[in-house]
């Protein structure tokens, strides 16, 4: 890094000061196995513990998840995603796995530990040792398991996700209400809520994590992306975005911002307040979300961390903001400025 008081302004004029950017959801231990089984449902991809990624998580050298793990990290890192929450599949071996490949890629990540078996035991033995649990459903526990870990996770102030409504059936099946039991922090997918449960969602005090990619490669639809935005306008402003799984969706939140703007842009009245509204959420919502302290980037706050990431077009553009969403995908070497005393650092 160089350290400067302060960068001279001409070294920047093709880029955007951003806040750090943030993925609030992503599988990186799959990114092993890229398009594995492309084509198959969703079931026989991803369902714990028979599902084809499963397998061959389990049957991987230790070494190659590390490695495609903190190559997926990288790339993150590179666009100026400088946090992640992130599934460890494997249980106590998927949390080492994922810490190392972290520890090499320079991004801090929340883990969320998935047990390796769908028990309550196991669930709660990683709750209390990490501190944060990722559960393949929210039906994964019944009623009276999911009562016990919300009752822990207020004791002590865990951070529990789970994927809910990514599918029709588990919508139908009410899979909210079960993982509002469970005091679940972050919502997963809601692909197939309506206004209704969406807000009831929000309303909670849960996030609601966003991966419309994903969503739209293996369900085949994307969450109401409008209905967020409404909620959002309105307050309900718990609204994160992720990537999801690494095996088959690049782990890119440039990407997804882009096309969670195309997707929605024309069921919303604003697309400029639309393009905000994602941008807090690939943001501070995000790092709120994980447990960090997101700290506003205006003049005189005390800020640590500057992302700069080159923007195509900024020079002449109508509005950053839609740039930034619609074309930030294309930039791919993002500067970091972060303080060190009265010093700014420069990390590319």
């Amino acid at each position: 890094g160089t350290s400067c008081s302060r960068p001279p302004a001409a070294s920047f004029r093709s880029y955007v000061a951003l806040p750090p950017l943030c993925n609030a959801h992503v599988h990186v231990l799959d990114a092993a196995f890229p398009e594995l089984g492309e084509g198959r449902n969703i079931s026989e991809l991803v369902s714990q513990p028979s599902g084809l990624k499963y397998r061959a998580l389990r049957s991987a050298p230790e070494r190659l998840l590390v490695r495609a793990s903190a190559e997926a990290l990288t790339l993150l890192r590179r666009e100026g995603v400088l946090y992640a929450i992130a599934y460890a599949e494997l249980g106590h071996f998927g949390a080492s796995v994922v810490a190392r490949a972290a520890g090499l890629a320079g991004v801090r990540v929340r883990l969320l530990v998935q047990p390796p078996e769908k028990r309550l035991e196991d669930v709660l033995a990683v709750a209390r040792r990490f501190k944060g649990v990722g559960l393949d459903t929210a039906l994964d526990l019944d009623e009276e398991g999911a009562v016990a870990l919300g009752e822990l996770a207020r004791r002590w102030g865990l951070h529990v996700h789970a994927h809910v409504s990514e599918t029709r059936e588990l919508a139908e099946r009410r899979d909210l209400e079960r993982a509002l039991a469970m005091g679940a922090r972050g919502l997963v997918h809601g692909t197939y809520w309506g206004p209704l449960e969406a807000e009831e969602a929000l309303s909670s005090g849960a996030w609601w994590v966003l991966c419309p990619r994903s969503n739209r490669l293996l369900v085949g639809a994307e969450p109401p992306l409008h209905v967020a935005y409404e909620l959002w306008r309105r307050g309900l402003d718990r609204i994160a975005l992720g990537t999801d799984n690494a095996a088959w969706v690049e782990p890119s939140v440039l990407a997804e911002l882009s096309y969670a703007y195309l997707v929605g842009a024309r069921r919303v009245g604003d697309p400029t307040d639309y393009a905000r509204m994602l941008i807090w959420a690939a943001t501070y919502s995000c790092v709120e979300l994980g447990g960090w302290r997101a700290r506003p980037l205006e003049s005189g706050s005390p800020i640590s961390e500057v992302v700069l990431l080159p923007l195509p077009g900024l020079a002449y553009t109508g509005s950053v903001h839609l740039t930034l969403v619609k074309r930030g995908a294309q930039a791919r070497h993002a500067l970091v400025l972060v303080r060190r005393g009265g010093d700014w650092r420069l990390h590319g």
